[in-house]
């Protein structure tokens, strides 16, 4: 699918890959619809990248938000060509809570983890990944390909595509032990890009999952002082965060590549190829 003049919706594009991909996929001139919680970023973005640029306050959780921004689009613009779906969200989601011994955290090493025994992990913040990262891709899914198959099929018979950023936390190889509801709900975007896929092909729409690896973002920031050494340790090459433009080329190729489809992309600096860093 040409980049040119489509019409693309981007979820949580005022920051990190999100607002890295807005850019990319703006200078191969598309229009760029994002959508965000953060409304004081959002409603700069058509002052600093001009028209081809529109946003709308929506949170991932809220069906009606995320339903006026698709009205809004297809107001403004008249359809809807891609999905890039990049809002998300984790905390420590532990089952049982734990915290580094006092030996792990002064020797500025791997970390070895002892009980709390505070009582059983909470249920709500594991529910409120699953509803920000697997419910709410869902229902964007959903509302985005309703209107993608108004489109009139290019060459190739495709009407539109979809890209869930799924995580290597997807990957049962790795797994620090604190992220139960980010893990579960980024696993969970396989499944439903599988679906979807097949959901969606007799119309003419590809759906894939991107997997980042440690990336420099909000959400990586504020796990590093937890086990980010380890993680960054995890990769081949290079052994640092990744730059959220390696996935903003990555959503751009999954677009132009019409034979790309139900597939799950690493982006990872080798990071499958290592060991488990529990």
């Amino acid at each position: 699918m040409k980049i040119q003049d489509k019409v693309i919706w981007i979820t949580g594009g005022c920051s990190g890959m999100g607002l890295a991909s807005m850019e990319l996929f703006l200078s191969k001139g598309a229009k760029v619809m994002v959508t965000d919680i953060n409304e004081e970023k959002g409603k700069t973005l058509t002052y600093e990248y001009g028209a081809n640029v529109i946003f709308y306050k929506a949170d991932m959780t809220k069906t009606d938000e995320l339903q006026a921004a698709v009205n809004g689009v297809m107001s403004k613009w008249g359809r809807l060509d891609v999905l890039l779906a990049c809002a998300g969200g984790g905390g420590l989601t532990w089952a049982l809570p734990m915290a580094p011994t006092p030996e792990s955290v002064q020797s500025g090493g791997s970390f070895n983890w002892q009980y709390t025994n505070e009582g059983p992990g909470s249920l709500e913040a594991f529910v409120k990944d699953i509803n920000i990262n697997l419910i709410g891709n869902f229902d964007a899914g959903r509302l985005a390909a309703f209107e993608m198959m108004k489109n009139k099929p290019n060459e190739k018979g495709e009407r539109g595509a979809i890209i869930f950023i799924s995580s290597i936390s997807a990957n049962k190889r790795h797994s620090p032990g604190f992220n139960c509801g980010y893990a579960s709900s980024k696993a969970g975007l396989l499944g439903l890009t599988k679906e979807m896929s097949v959901n969606f092909a007799p119309g003419g729409i590809r759906v894939n999952s991107i997997l980042p690896g440690f990336f420099d973002t909000k959400i990586v920031e504020e796990i590093k002082g937890i086990a980010g050494a380890q993680w960054q340790e995890a990769a081949i090459f290079p052994k640092e965060p990744g730059d959220p433009k390696c996935v903003a080329t990555m959503a751009t190729e999954i677009v132009e590549n019409y034979f790309v489809n139900n597939a799950t992309i690493e982006v990872t600096a080798g990071f499958t190829a290592t060991a488990s860093y529990q």
